[in-house]
């Protein structure tokens, strides 16, 4: 501090520097702080879409098609819709499954099937950033999807 009572333009640069390294050093993490949420609310949504699809299967014989056929409330349309950087699917293959496809990076997707209880994160094996986000879930084992693909059991 000079002696008119005001600070140098030194002092200044100091305290702008040390805010600097210090959101350098936050954001990252809140950002992936973000993500696991993120991951956390679609879990929760597939495992939803899942009681959904074995409720509806029960009561017709077979899975829903469409998210409309299915009745799920805040979902509607055909077998893809969007919500919250997440795409999710109905697919007939492996007994009716439910896929979420994370639409930013690193592209991964959650999937749980309709007649097991298995729920899983996967992604290319060349993919370490989304390797490393499905890790943090759960154990790797081999992926149905074929042999590029590494699944994470959640």
């Amino acid at each position: 501090m000079n002696k008119n009572g005001g600070f140098t333009l030194i002092e200044l640069l100091v305290v702008v520097l040390i805010i600097g390294i210090l959101a350098g050093v936050a954001l990252p993490q809140y950002e992936k702080s973000v993500t696991k949420a993120r991951f956390s609310e679609a879990i929760i949504t597939v495992r939803f879409l899942r009681e959904q699809q074995r409720l509806f299967y029960l009561a017709n014989g077979r899975f829903a098609q469409t998210f409309d056929e299915l009745g799920a409330d805040g979902f509607s349309g055909g077998n893809e819709f969007v919500k919250k950087d997440f795409s999710y699917g109905l697919r007939e293959y492996y007994g009716g499954s439910v896929q979420a496809l994370y639409m930013r990076q690193p592209r991964v997707w959650i999937e749980v099937y309709g007649l097991d209880d298995r729920v899983v994160c996967t992604a290319d094996k060349n993919n370490k950033k989304g390797n490393d986000l499905c890790r943090t879930y759960g154990p790797q084992e081999p992926c149905l999807d074929g042999d590029a693909w590494w699944s994470y059991r959640l």
